[in-house]
């Protein structure tokens, strides 16, 4: 039996907003785990969740600095930039490290997180 706490939102929608939050690289060990048992748990598994969820975790980040903008507070679009900027900085030294993977690294491997 495996039981998952902490979650603060579920609506009936696309699971990959669920799980955008497991592609944060310090989640890989994790996130594998998960999407190993999401694929083993469903007939006809849509393989491509945790690239879905890596983009939806990507736009997240581009909301919030939206939030903040539309709301004028500065704290939080400071937050969304310095954000935006560690995604940068992690995908500009390394494409390992993007959320979403490079449409060649799809096209090679779909399993690709």
């Amino acid at each position: 039996m495996a039981a998952i706490d902490g979650w603060s939102d579920f609506h009936h929608g696309d699971p990959a907003a669920d799980l955008a939050w497991l592609t944060l690289p310090t989640h890989s060990a994790f996130a594998t785990a998960v999407h190993t048992s999401y694929v083993a748990s469903r007939a006809g598994a849509d393989k491509w969740i945790m690239q879905r969820a890596r983009f939806s975790a990507e736009l997240d980040i581009a909301k919030w600095l939206l939030h903040g903008l539309d709301t004028g507070q500065d704290t939080i679009v400071r937050d969304a930039t310095d954000m935006l900027n560690t995604l940068s900085d992690r995908v500009s030294t390394n494409m390992e490290h993007a959320l979403t993977a490079p449409v060649t690294q799809i096209a090679e491997n779909p399993r690709a997180s």
